[in-house]
This record gives C-alpha cells, sequence and structure tokens, in this order.
C-alpha cells in the first residue's frame, strides 16, 4: 500500500502520513549506527575505522565523502519519486547513518577528536548496557510526547 508524503505542517519540518516527525527517524538512523559500530568493536568483528581514516590521503577522504554523499542523494531522489512509507522512514534511518559517519569522519580528519575506538574497546559490558538503557528511555520519551501532540492536535481540530 503506498501512502502520500505530506511536505507541509504547522513549524515547516518534514512529516509523514500521521503527523510524525521525521527528525525521531533520524536520530533513531544516527542510534542505531553508533550501537552497531559499538557491538561490532567488542565483539571484535572488527578493529574500527579510524586507522583507515587516518591512512587516507586529503583527497582520499574528500572523495570517499563526496561518493557517499552522492549515495545518500540518490537516496533521496528515489523515494521522492517512490513515495512509500517504509521508503520514506528507511531513506531517513539511513540518513541518520549518513549525518552521524560524516560527522565522525570530518572530525577524525579536521584533529577533533583522536578516535574512540580504543575507548569503546574498554567497554565493559555494563557500560554498554547503561548506554542501551539511556537511548531506550530516549526513545520512549519521543513516544511520549508523540502521543501527547497527536492528542492535542486531536482536541483542537474537535
Amino acid at each position: 500500500m503506498s501512502y502520500p508524503i505530506s511536505n507541509n505542517s504547522v513549524d515547516g519540518g518534514m512529516t509523514d502520513l500521521r503527523g510524525d516527525m521525521m527528525e525521531d527517524f533520524i536520530a533513531l538512523g544516527i542510534i542505531f549506527t553508533v550501537n552497531c559500530y559499538i557491538a561490532l568493536i567488542l565483539c571484535n568483528v572488527i578493529e574500527g575505522i579510524d586507522g583507515f581514516i587516518f591512512s587516507l590521503t586529503e583527497m582520499q577522504a574528500i572523495g570517499m565523502l563526496f561518493g557517499i554523499s552522492l549515495f545518500q542523494l540518490m537516496i533521496e531522489i528515489c523515494v521522492r519519486h517512490i513515495k512509500t512509507r517504509l521508503g520514506f522512514v528507511l531513506a531517513r534511518l539511513m540518513l541518520g547513518g549518513y549525518i552521524i559517519f560524516a560527522s565522525y569522519t570530518l572530525c577524525l580528519l579536521t584533529g577533533g577528536t583522536s578516535g574512540y575506538d580504543d575507548r569503546i574497546r574498554e567497554m565493559s559490558a555494563w557500560d554498554y548496557h547503561n548506554l542501551l538503557g539511556i537511548e531506550f528511555m530516549y526513545f520512549c520519551i519521543v513516544v511520549i510526547l508523540g502521543r501527547v501532540r497527536r492528542r492535542k492536535s486531536v482536541k483542537l481540530d474537535l
């Protein structure tokens, strides 16, 4: 089933058919990307990306960021033509992953940080569970606020 996507909202933000703000899905994409990255390092599946990014020349790093930006742009263009709710939500989740990856890469390349792979490897299971618990509480609050917002808008319409 295809749902129309509405770009008109009271505050100018991107909304879906139900009137939910898409920033929630972008934040979920960011948090999901970070959690997957941490889990892959803690399970020794990957060593991290800090060493790889530091090994790139400036032109290679620019090319990598340009290529990823172009890929994200193509996803956004395809979603605008397909106009399904699932496609739109997946595009928002992927946009969150793109935002955090590009931000972290730029932070590493400009010297804003020396990387977090060593700190992640030193995390205990307790630290990781605390991180997941805090993120779960964040999304519970987001869901509650969304429901309150919808109820207020329904009462105003009556």
